[in-house]
């Protein structure tokens, strides 16, 4: 993949990122960042079309990248190579901060701005079919269970908690909060239908299949205030991301076994990995991480503590990523 020359923020945007929201990482400062801006769809952008590949490469593994501050979504072919761009969104694309793929390649995008909203895509389309805004208050992560719900993590100032949207729908079935969700951040599904959250407040909890009620996994290891991503690997393995603002902002994740509250590993690298993925690519396990700062994306093989690849992308600020496995149509 060529290498794309890099925007670097200012040292204004830094010292905001690094000082919003009190007591709680930066993660609060993109939203604040943001508050000032215009919501826009950028209708009179992309218009309503598909990536030509999305048929011709359709069988191949898709990464999508998440530009929150370039207001752009990025989409990469994956291959042994590495990875090359083909293509980009931007019409319902604002502040884009966490993204997901359902198991018939849709994709929805967090928006994460003040009356944010989820937009959804087709698989290639560039113009959303449904945007998800009712009840959404500075969205945060999505996660699409296989019944087709949609559970956005939330933390609006009526109250944090996870909106779920039944397929196809605008109003909430449910709103869950709790003791556990102060700070949702990005939340995942594993393949039973148990889904896992990470919070920055309360560290990482799971919601069983047919509950809404969080079960704290009292994981051991991670600072107060601290798991702002988590990633779930087929071979049941956990990855969260862990901030440390004693260290400079410094962000590294935390390697866990589900069903064990001791970590077995810690990756390396400095990666601030807001919302990561993970997947197969060919035959083999991987986890993708991106690093916030550099726009990069950070790839591991399921279970290594070392990164082998970087995948350097377009991106200005990189909020998450999303994964589509080269079966999906």
């Amino acid at each position: 993949m060529n290498d794309l020359s890099r925007h670097v923020l200012s040292s204004a945007a830094l010292a905001l990122l690094a000082g919003c929201g009190g007591s709680q990482p930066p993660i609060g400062a993109p939203g604040a960042m943001l508050q000032s801006r215009a919501i826009a769809t950028h209708a009179d952008r992309g218009g309503s079309w598909m990536l030509p590949e999305a048929r011709r490469d359709s069988s191949k593994a898709w990464l999508y990248v998440d530009d929150t501050v370039g207001n752009a979504v990025y989409i990469y072919q994956l291959n042994k190579h590495g990875a090359s761009q083909i293509g980009k969104i931007t019409n319902g694309v604002d502040a884009p901060f966490a993204s997901t793929v359902d198991d018939l390649g849709n994709l929805y995008v967090v928006n994460r701005v003040i009356s944010g909203s989820v937009a959804v895509y087709a698989p290639g389309a560039t113009s959303p079919s449904l945007v998800l805004t009712q009840d959404l208050t500075y969205p945060q992560g999505v996660a699409v269970d296989g019944s087709g719900d949609v559970w956005v993590t939330n933390r609006s100032n009526s109250g944090p908690g996870i909106a779920v949207f039944p397929p196809g729908q605008n109003t909430p079935m449910a709103y869950i909060t709790g003791n556990l969700i102060r700070y949702p951040l990005e939340d995942v599904f594993d393949q039973e239908g148990n889904l896992y959250f990470a919070d920055a407040d309360t560290g990482v909890s799971e919601i069983p299949a047919g509950s809404q009620h969080p079960i704290s996994l009292h994981l051991k290891g991670l600072r107060r205030n601290s798991a702002v991503g988590v990633a779930l690997s087929a071979s049941g393995i956990l990855y969260v991301d862990n901030y440390d603002p004693s260290r400079g902002h410094v962000y590294t994740t935390r390697v866990y076994m589900i069903g064990s509250p001791i970590p077995k590993a810690t990756l390396k690298g400095h990666v601030a990995g807001y919302n990561m993925a993970a997947g197969d690519v060919g035959a083999k396990g991987a986890v993708f991480i991106p690093d916030w700062y550099s726009g990069n994306v950070y790839v591991y093989k399921d279970g290594r503590n070392a990164s082998f690849e970087t995948l350097k992308t377009a991106s200005e600020g990189t909020g998450g990523v999303a994964f589509k496995p080269a079966e999906v149509p």
